[in-house]
């Protein structure tokens, strides 16, 4: 009931801000969708190159002098209050921050759980959960989010894990390619069914060879 109030008020807020177009999207939604979502899995033991951005970049965690860059990001403002390990930034050489993105382990999984709900599947211990891509619009357009969801999701040998899972819609083409660079390969297939606000199902299947060959990213 928590969560449902706090994201109820979130979108007020938007809707108070003038984000017609944006709430009108949560909304629909919400009252009826049939969502679906490719998770994806990195195998840290697996040799993988980095692919590099048109920018040096640096990961560290974030720390509250970032705050002031990331903006209009309601979801994310709400994430940050459960107190969630590990957000990590990427920083120019001068420190100023370009991108963001969550790695979660399992050690985190109620907070996960008690935010997320039935969204995410919860990381076991050998894995880790990256969640909340973000490239500040500014950098868009340096390769900065492959870059650097390659060198955060590296951090999990840090957790101690071996898998690095994530979800993007399967309509989310610019994401899974970035992924892909990140090197994400296609695990499961998430559906989620929304009716009236309520969550009704979110499965975890096996992804039909028809669904990957529409997307024509992991051919």
């Amino acid at each position: 009931m928590k969560t449902f109030l706090k994201r109820a008020k979130t979108l007020f807020g938007m809707i108070a801000q003038g984000k017609l177009i944006e709430s009108y999207h949560l909304l629909r939604t919400k009252i009826y969708s049939n969502k679906k979502f490719l998770v994806l899995r990195r195998d840290l033991k697996e040799e993988f190159i980095d692919p590099v951005a048109k920018i040096d970049l640096k990961i560290r965690l974030q720390e509250e002098k970032d705050l002031s860059h990331f903006i209009d990001l309601p979801e994310d403002d709400l994430l940050i209050k459960q107190n969630i390990l590990n957000c990590y930034v990427a920083t120019t050489n001068d420190d100023v921050p370009c991108y963001r993105q969550w790695l979660m382990h399992s050690s985190q999984n109620s907070k996960i759980k008690s935010f997320f709900g039935k969204n995410l599947p919860l990381p076991n211990e050998n894995e880790a959960i990256l969640e909340r891509a973000y490239t500040i619009p500014s950098f868009r357009g340096l390769y900065v989010m492959p870059a650097a969801m390659s060198k955060i999701a590296l951090k999990g040998n840090e957790l101690g894990v071996r898998w690095i899972i994530t979800c993007v819609g399967i309509d989310n083409i610019p994401s899974l390619k970035g992924c892909k660079r990140s090197g994400f390969f296609p695990y499961k297939l998430r559906v989620e069914k929304w009716r009236l606000f309520k969550q009704e199902v979110t499965t975890f299947n096996e992804i039909p060879e028809k669904l990957l060959k529409k997307t024509a990213v992991f051919d």
